[in-house]
């Protein structure tokens, strides 16, 4: 009787923690805020609207979150404050394992790359491919980021290589990116999915780059260009470099794409949770309009 019921707790308490991770992604966001039109030479009052489906960008849920950081033994922590009517992110990263982990060097602050690593780290540094996920109630603020460009090849040479027992940190102004409600809320805020790979990731890469070189067979067969209209000679009509989809199917079956789960994932950070008053936040847009 006694193991009936130790097992019925057990079976209990995993249902409560199951139930808890999936109602944390089943909040609901219907608007958006932060963007302001500008009329007659000034912007408009920021109001609440429709939140477009474009404007969502999927991502790993909670659960998978935490299973994969406790995998591959690392820590991606946020931590949110406000100072000097400023909203400060510190973004503190911790490898744990023991291999070297990769991030896409266009995903974190460019000011913070090119450092020396004994330099302090600068305020607000310009972000590329990272943004953050800021909601309050069923509104979401819209993420004023910079776009970089996405990295060409994905070589070597275009990664962050953080060794076993390493990691990183760095701080920004959220108000440099999102403009906060007025009045008095608790925020909710969270960063964007990290995608990591490990060394065997290239191995894999390079294999299968090999792969297509030789058994890819030279063909006549044309793959038009999208932008046909802008093409300056008739050797331009075809796409450069294109692989037949029967070739292109076969890899994919394989696993030969260079997607091993083995050697790579997404993580993000915890949910960090903030009271501001937006009233006393300094705005992006106060800097736009001097």
């Amino acid at each position: 009787m006694r193991k009936i019921i130790i097992k019925s707790s057990v079976i209990l308490s995993m249902v409560i923690l199951l139930h808890n991770a999936i109602a944390n992604d089943l909040v609901i966001l219907k608007h958006e805020f932060g963007r302001r039109g500008w009329v007659d030479g000034k912007y408009e009052n920021a109001e609440t609207y429709p939140l477009s489906n474009s404007n969502v960008k999927p991502s790993i849920s909670t659960y998978e979150n935490k299973e994969e950081k406790s995998k591959r033994k690392v820590t991606l922590e946020l931590m949110v404050k406000e100072k000097d009517n400023d909203v400060l992110a510190t973004i503190r990263f911790q490898n744990r394992s023991k291999e070297s982990y990769f991030f896409i060097k266009n995903h974190l602050p460019y000011d913070y790359l090119i450092l020396p690593s004994h330099a302090i780290t600068p305020l607000s540094p310009i972000f590329c491919g990272l943004s953050f996920n800021a909601t309050t109630d069923d509104v979401k603020l819209f993420f004023f980021g910079s776009t970089c460009g996405y990295p060409g090849s994905l070589d070597l040479d275009e990664w962050l290589e953080i060794p076993a027992g390493k990691g990183f940190s760095f701080t920004t102004r959220m108000n440099d990116y999102l403009y906060f409600m007025p009045g008095e809320k608790s925020y909710s805020v969270e960063s964007s999915d990290f995608f990591i790979v490990t060394e065997k990731w290239f191995i894999e890469k390079a294999i299968n780059k090999a792969f297509f070189y030789i058994f890819t067979p030279y063909s006549r067969e044309c793959q038009p260009r999208k932008n046909i209209n802008f093409i300056s000679h008739e050797n331009e009509i075809c796409e450069h470099g294109y692989i037949p989809k029967k070739l292109d199917i076969f890899m994919q079956r394989f696993n030969f794409n260079g997607e091993n789960k083995n050697y790579s994932f997404k993580i993000r950070t915890n949910e960090a949770s903030i009271v501001l008053n937006g009233d006393h936040i300094h705005s992006l847009y106060d800097k736009s309009e001097k």
